[in-house]
C-alpha cells in the first residue's frame, strides 16, 4: 500500500506541475519561438520544459520518499512504474478530453517534440530509484 499512495502523490504533483507547464509551453512559448523556428518550435518548446519538469519531478519523488524511510530500489521501481502509468493514463484520458481521438494522440507523440516527451516520461519513472541511490551515497559518504 506504501508504493501505491506514494506513486499516487508522486504522479499528482508532477501531473499537476506538467499540465501548467504545458500549458504556458503551448500557448506562449511556442507561438514566440514559432516566429524563429518555424516547424521546430514545438521540439525546442519541450526541450525547454524538460529541465524544469525533471527537476520538478526529483523534488516531488524526494519529498515523498522522505516521508517515509527506508525505500528499497525495488519498491522505487514500483513506485516510478505505476506514477509512470497513472501519467499515461491521464494523458490519453486529458487528449480524450479534449477532443482528440487515441490515434490522434499516438500520432501526435511520434513527432520529434513527442518522442522527447515521451523520453522525459520514461526518465520521470527511474527519478525515485535515482533519488535514493543518490541520498544512500552521500549517507554513505
Amino acid at each position: 500500500m506504501k508504493i501505491i499512495r506514494a506513486a499516487f502523490l508522486y504522479w499528482l504533483l508532477a501531473f499537476a506541475a506538467g499540465f501548467v507547464l504545458g500549458a504556458l509551453r503551448v500557448m506562449l512559448v511556442e507561438p514566440m519561438l514559432a516566429k524563429w523556428l518555424e516547424g521546430f518550435a514545438p521540439l525546442v518548446a519541450v526541450a525547454i520544459e524538460a529541465p524544469i519538469m525533471l527537476t520538478v519531478s526529483w523534488v516531488a519523488a524526494a519529498w515523498v520518499l522522505g516521508r517515509r524511510p527506508a525505500w528499497t530500489p525495488a519498491e522505487t521501481l514500483g513506485m516510478g512504474g505505476l506514477a509512470w502509468l497513472l501519467l499515461q493514463l491521464a494523458e490519453l484520458g486529458l487528449a480524450r478530453a479534449m477532443g482528440a481521438s487515441t490515434a490522434a494522440y499516438l500520432e501526435k507523440v511520434t513527432t520529434p517534440a513527442g518522442v522527447l516527451g515521451v523520453v522525459i516520461q520514461l526518465l520521470f519513472a527511474f527519478v525515485p530509484l535515482l533519488v535514493v541511490w543518490r541520498s544512500k551515497a552521500l549517507a554513505d559518504n
